[in-house]
C-alpha cells in the first residue's frame, strides 16, 4: 500500500477503520500480529504463492529497546534454530536475514495453546498421564537440540506448544548457549 509504513495499523482516508499494512520478506507475506515481547514482535505470514502454508516471523527492530546486539541475537537465534533440522517437537525454522532496519527469524506457525495455557485452563490441571507424554516430547526435543551442541536455557510452560494432535512443540531459542561456552561461563 503505497505511502504507509509497513508492520503498522493505519487511518483508511475514506472510512478512518484501521487496517494493518503487511509486508513482504522474500516469498512470505507478514499478515498480522500475533505478539510482542522485550525487543520484538511477532506476526503470522503466509507464503504469497499458497497462502495455505502458515508461518510467523520475529521481527527485531533497531530502536529503544533492541540495539545491533539484539539483532545479532536474533540472527544467532536463527542460525541455532536451523541446526536442529526437522523435528517433530521442536518449531521449524525456515529463514533469517537482515531488514534495513532490524532483522527477522520466519518459523512455522504451530497452532494450539501454550502449555501455560492448557494448565490455566483446568482448575484442576492437566491429568498426570498426559502430563507425561508432553514431558516426554519435550524431553525428546532437549535430546535433539543437546546432540546440535546446545543447552536449552528457558523451558518454562509458556515456551511449549500443545498442538491439535496433542504433542508439545518447543518454542522460543533466545537463551540457548553452546554447550562450550556454558562450561566457560561457569568458570
Amino acid at each position: 500500500i503505497k505511502g504507509c509504513s509497513p508492520l503498522t495499523l493505519q487511518g483508511c482516508p475514506a472510512c478512518g477503520c484501521l487496517f494493518f499494512v503487511p509486508r513482504e520478506l522474500g516469498e512470505w507475506l507478514i499478515l498480522r500480529p500475533l505478539g510482542s515481547g522485550g525487543m520484538g514482535h511477532v506476526y503470522l505470514a503466509c507464503v504469497r504463492q499458497d497462502p495455505k502454508i502458515r508461518g510467523c516471523a520475529k521481527i527485531v527492530k533497531k530502536g529503544p529497546n533492541a540495539d545491533e546486539s539484539a539483532i545479532q541475537h536474533l540472527l544467532l537465534e536463527a542460525e541455532m534454530a536451523k541446526s536442529f533440522g526437522e523435528h517433530p517437537n521442536i518449531v521449524k525454522t525456515y529463514s533469517a536475514g537482515r531488514l534495513e532496519d532490524g532483522a527477522y527469524i520466519l518459523m512455522d506457525y504451530v497452532v494450539g495453546p501454550t502449555f501455560l495455557d492448557k494448565i490455566s485452563a483446568n482448575r484442576l490441571g492437566i491429568h498426570p498421564e498426559e502430563c507425561v507424554y508432553y514431558v516426554l516430547d519435550v524431553v525428546d526435543a532437549l535430546a535433539r537440540i543437546h546432540e546440535c551442541g546446545y543447552i536449552y536455557r528457558d523451558l518454562n510452560p509458556s515456551n511449549i506448544i500443545i498442538r491439535d494432535e496433542a504433542s508439545a512443540v518447543l518454542i522460543d531459542f533466545g537463551l540457548c548457549m553452546g554447550i562450550d561456552e556454558s562450561w566457560q561461563e561457569r568458570d
